[in-house]
């Protein structure tokens, strides 16, 4: 019998206690452990006995006390191993525990876990787990990103000082979940590489098989579970695996798939009898089977066994299945419904619901629940399918959830007919997705049936004519496809659909059954011709279809537009009648007719028209209210400067309304009643509304593209524009609607935009917009009388700003002014010769502008004078100006020239003498470095360098000579001039030495005499600084000859000798040398001396 050993404090005793006989409260335990201070491993096995003893909460009490604030005082840093593991372990517990609640206890336990890990990474943030508990945590409240960054770390921690592969497997598991197959596959890789093959533990290469399977790479994931199987037989993962990849492999033959699948699943079931997934997938296959009982036993058993939501609410879905199957469709409902709650995104459970709606006629429930699969599965074909069915079954077509349906129509799938119902289901309210399904679904229809492989029939070697062949694409998906290619504006593409769509209906033989669909395709042929340009094909087909089919309404209709559209109004309201006298109370030839009239202003004809089909069958025809809304609008009184008229053009905007807001509850897609709204409030005054309700609608017509133009709208929201005075936002949408719809050519809409231009004061943009719409309808009377104004008023004004001017812009300003003046005057002239009633313009307003205009033409022909006049005044001071300050500047570049010629002349000399310095500079400074070289031979007693020693000293220019070749040209001298004269000046005193004399006395030192020997720098600063300062600094070191001294202006004065009084320097009296050679050779130095500054001064005085 196991027992616990708990050491006595202070003593060898010990407490032994059997774990199985533990007691019911752990309290006794507790007082034990607290008195004997036992270690904190002993408190772990203590919980541990609890939780295998079945008693959890003595677990966690144990643990909390271990774990108390007291016990963390009382071991301060000791067992922080023990300590981070407790810590741990009661996370764990929570862990555990949340996975089996529901919300709100299981936040509170993944929130007590958390915490737990917290203070274990606080205690020791060297330690692996407690980062490994807190990402598992995250991976709890699907926070995929929290848990990587946990991982993360964790991967570069230990585990009490050991290398552990466990973070690792946690982060592959986050990054599979986030679907990068490839860096969970990378990890577990490294895993395997880590822990060797033997090692390796079965999860790491499930693992690695899973991530092949996602990526496609179906025959690696085989392997890999077939590796799992060689190690490690019974593991139930991998059995399932192989079901899968088995079930895949052979699904052309599903009798052998399933049978071959089955076998993995037995051996998986048999290893594990209660793993949930296992049993689901065999219900799987049991389903397909029909065995609904089997279905339910195991179904029930996975929902007892799993853990994670998922799983149980796919085993509650089969359970409901088996149930539905079964007939008992409430309790199917019930576990439809449950495992919804369980998981959301979980696609079957909304379909079971769906088809259980479906059975019960709640449609728009139905539909519902499909659109959430959708959000899930965009792609599902059965979904498709189904709402196909379902939505012409709702009281309206919209569909809210559009976006589902885009989604699904970029998914990519084999059947053809899919996308063919998907574009249709599109085609109401979303023309681009529409248009991109029928390409798809055509796109399909044109691959080869079998990939286009040969087939041959038995052995005769013949390839089946029918093995490449194409599958036959139905009329109705051509013509409808061609009429999402006519909204695109790709009628070439079109035309070539309809035309297939009429060869094989032709094809099929003239039926009565294939009559009207072909009369269809025609009709749908003739439109495609009128829309890209050909008119006269089109009514050609027209008439054609009207000969064999005199009831075909619609062709009446598009061969009423084709004249309308031509100018041929009588014959348009003909073919009009023709469709009324076929059928007298059709609404679309009822609604044309009375535009027709609306728009000759015949309010009375129209509205008969329009009233006999609101106040009778067709009150909610959306067409006839919108138009009967048009018509109140147009006939509303348009003057009203009166309170009474504003009033009765008011009642006129509230009725419209009212069809407007009919037409809306009818047909809520219906943009055109929506600007009818806006457009009566408009005119009422609620400008901001109107302009709200505008930009809504040309948003929406935005979205459709090219699929649905809404000039109207732009033209409105201009208006708007235009009355809060932003012109130059009026301006820009004018200008776009003229671009995009008209191709800059709409009369109407230009001369909105040239008042946009009157009023923001740019009288001449105004004045060139006219002109262009007046040349596109130049019998227009108002267009003329308009555009006459605005050239006065532009002439006017330019004469008022010109005439104080003095330019050339100023005299051809003027000059234009008058032009534009004139031409006004020749408009008023014309508009006045004719008739009043035919111009609908008062003649006495004429009369006056014509009055006007002539006296304007005098007044700029003497503001022209008087301006021509002030330019030329003005051009003879510009050019009397500009000649002196031609001078000015002719001036100042010579002087400017004559002051850079003197720089560079400055600049020059003193290049040159810096480089005569320098060149000085580096003369002196070799004589230094000879005069070294002599001393250091004089200090070594190499006597042979010292009596070969040269004389030098430098000469007037800087330049080194030396003493031989002076005395030599000094005697030559002599012998050319004879004896000095008597007028000689005297002979300098003996006491003045050459600076070369100082330099050999040094020559004879003998160590530890009192004269200090002369040391030479190799470069002085002061040398650097410039040769008149280096020169200064050689002559106060004796350095210099007398020459050198002269040139500078400093002979020595007789202050300036030494203290002895002879004529030395001090230096030289104190160190009198007493080797007899020295002397000698210093007494031979003397006269040479002597005489070389005799001969010098003497040479000096003839000179």
């Amino acid at each position: 019998m196991a027992q616990l050993h708990i050491a006595v404090l202070n003593s060898a005793e010990v407490v032994s206690i059997p774990l199985d006989q533990l007691p019911e409260d752990c309290e006794e335990v507790l007082e034990v452990l607290k008195a004997e201070v036992a270690p904190v491993n002993v408190w772990m096995d203590v919980a541990l006995a609890y939780i295998s003893n079945g008693r959890p909460d003595q677990y966690v009490r144990v643990l909390q006390e271990a774990t108390s604030r007291e016990a963390d005082e009382f071991y301060g840093d000791r067992f922080r191993a023990e300590r981070v593991e407790v810590l741990c372990s009661l996370a764990g517990y929570h862990l555990s525990k949340a996975q089996h609640m529901r919300d709100p206890q299981r936040k509170g336990d993944l929130q007590t876990a958390e915490s737990y890990g917290i203070r274990a990474r606080t205690l020791d943030k060297r330690e692996m787990l407690p980062f490994l508990i807190i990402g598992v945590v995250a991976m709890a409240r699907n926070d995929l990103n929290g848990a990587r960054r946990e991982f993360e770390v964790a991967v570069i921690k230990k585990n009490q000082g050991k290398s552990n592969m466990i973070a690792y497997v946690a982060l592959a598991s986050v990054y599979f979940q986030e679907g990068k197959y490839n860096e969970a596959l990378a990890y577990y890789k490294h895993i395997l590489q880590t822990l060797g093959s033997a090692k390796c533990p079965p999860e790491v290469r499930d693992g690695m098989a899973a991530c092949y399977f996602r990526l496609g790479k179906f025959d690696f994931a085989k392997k890999a579970f077939l590796r799992t199987l060689e190690l490690y037989p019974n593991t139930a993962e991998a059995l399932r695996g192989l079901a899968v990849i088995i079930l895949r492999e052979h699904s052309d033959h599903p009798d052998q798939a399933i049978s071959e699948a089955k076998d993995y699943l037995v051996r998986a079931y048999k290893a594990d009898p209660l793993d949930p997934a296992t049993l689901i997938m065999a219900s799987h296959l049991l389903l397909l089977k029909g065995s609904y009982e089997e279905v339910s036993k195991l179904a029930e058993v996975a929902c007892e066994t799993a853990v994670q939501d998922n799983i149980k609410a796919e085993a509650l879905t089969l359970l409901g299945r088996s149930m539905h199957a079964k007939g008992k469709t409430p309790d199917a409902f019930t576990q439809y419904a449950h495992a919804q709650r369980l998981y959301r995104t979980l696609p079957l459970p909304h379909f079971g619901l769906a088809q259980i709606y479906v059975g019960k006629e709640e449609i728009r429930n139905a539909v519902t629940e499909l659109e959430n699969m959708l959000k899930t599965v965009p792609g599902s074909v059965d979904a498709l399918k189904l709402l196909a069915h379902l939505y012409p079954q709702l009281s309206t077509k919209s569909v809210e959830k559009l976006q589902i349906i885009q989604d699904a129509a970029k998914r990519q799938h084999t059947d053809p007919n899919v996308w063919a119902v998907l574009g249709e289901l599109l085609g109401p309210m979303d023309a681009k997705g529409s248009l991109e399904a029928y390409k798809k679904a055509l796109d399909k229809f044109n691959e080869p049936v079998n990939g286009g492989a040969p087939e041959f029939n038995g052995g005769a070697g013949t390839s089946s004519p029918s093995a490449s062949a194409k599958k036959e694409i139905p009329p109705k998906i051509l013509n409808d496809a061609a009429v999402m290619f006519s909204k695109a504006g790709e009628y070439a593409e079109a035309q070539k659909l309809v035309k297939q769509a009429i060869a094989a209906v032709e094809e099929s033989g003239c039926s009565e059954s294939s009559a009207q669909p072909n009369v269809t395709l025609r009709f749908n042929l003739g439109r495609l011709h009128e829309a890209s340009g050909n008119v006269k094909e089109a009514s050609k087909l027209y008439k054609a279809i009207l000969s064999d089919h005199s009831e075909y309404i619609d062709a009446y209709i598009r061969l009423s537009y084709i004249n309308h559209h031509q100018g041929n109004f009588s014959e348009a309201q003909k073919w009009c009648k023709k469709a009324l006298k076929v059928k007298p109370k059709d609404p679309t030839a009822t609604v044309v007719l009375a535009g027709m009239y609306i728009s000759d202003r015949n309010w009375h004809d129209a509205k008969r028209l329009l009233d006999s089909l609101v106040k009778g069958e067709y009150t909610t025809d959306p067409y006839a209210l919108l138009c009967m809304g048009t018509l109140i609008i147009s006939s509303a009184p348009t003057e009203r400067r009166k309170d009474k008229d504003k009033d009765s053009a008011n009642n006129f905007y509230l009725k419209a309304l009212e069809y407007y807001q009919k037409a809306i509850e009818n047909s809520p897609q219906n943009i055109y009643a929506a600007n009818g709204i806006g457009a009566a409030l408009a005119e009422m005054g609620d400008l901001k509304t109107a302009q709200e309700i505008f930009v809504r609608v040309k948003e929406a017509a935005a979205s459709q593209g090219k699929y649905l133009e809404m000039p109207n709208v732009w033209i409105n929201l201009a208006n708007i524009h235009l009355a809060f005075g932003d012109y130059d936002s009026a301006i820009q949408v004018y200008e776009n609607a003229l671009a995009r719809f008209y191709e800059h050519s709409n009369p109407t809409l230009l001369i909105y935009l040239a008042r946009s231009h009157y009023d923001k004061g740019n009288l001449t943009d105004a004045k060139a917009t006219l002109l262009k719409a007046q040349h596109l309808v130049p019998n227009d009377y108002t267009l003329k009388f308009n555009t006459a104004l605005v050239m006065q008023e532009h002439g006017v004004r330019t004469l008022d700003k010109r005439r104080l001017g003095d330019d050339t812009d100023s005299v051809e300003d003027c000059k234009k002014a008058g032009e534009d003046i004139a031409r006004a005057l020749r408009f008023f002239s014309a508009l006045r010769k004719l008739p009043p009633e035919n111009t609908g313009i008062d003649a006495k307003k004429l009369i006056t502008h014509m009055q006007f205009c002539t006296d304007a033409l005098k007044r700029s022909k003497n503001v022209r004078d008087e301006v021509e006049a002030r330019f030329k005044e003005a051009e003879v001071k510009r050019q009397q100006t500009r000649r002196v300050r031609e001078e000015f500047e002719a001036k100042h570049r010579m002087a400017k020239q004559e002051k850079e010629r003197k720089k560079e002349m400055e600049e020059a000399r003193a290049a040159e003498e810096v480089r005569k310095q320098s060149a000085k500079l580096e003369r002196i400074k070799q004589n230094w470095a000879e005069e070294a070289a002599l001393k250091k031979a004089a200090r070594k007693g190499d006597s042979s360098k010292v009596g070969r020693k040269r004389k030098i000293k430098t000469d007037d220019d800087g330049f080194i000579v030396h003493e031989e070749e002076i005395e030599a040209e000094k005697r030559d001298r002599r012998r050319k001039k004879g004896r000095m004269s008597d007028r000689q000046q005297p002979m300098p005193p003996e006491h003045h030495y050459e600076p070369e004399m100082e330099m050999e006395v040094d020559m004879g030192m003998e160590p530890g005499m009192d004269q200090p020997q002369m040391e030479f720098e190799e470069e002085p600063e002061e040398m650097r600084q410039g040769q008149g300062q280096g020169q200064d600094d050689l002559a106060a070191a004796g350095l210099l000859s007398d020459e050198d001294s002269m040139e500078q202006g400093e002979l020595p004065e007789d202050g300036d000798l030494g203290p002895g009084g002879d004529g030395q320097s001090g230096q030289a009296a104190e160190t009198a040398p007493e080797d007899d050679t020295f002397g000698d050779e210093l007494e031979d130095k003397i006269d040479q001396g002597t005489a070389k500054n005799t001969t010098r001064l003497g040479d000096s005085d003839d000179d």
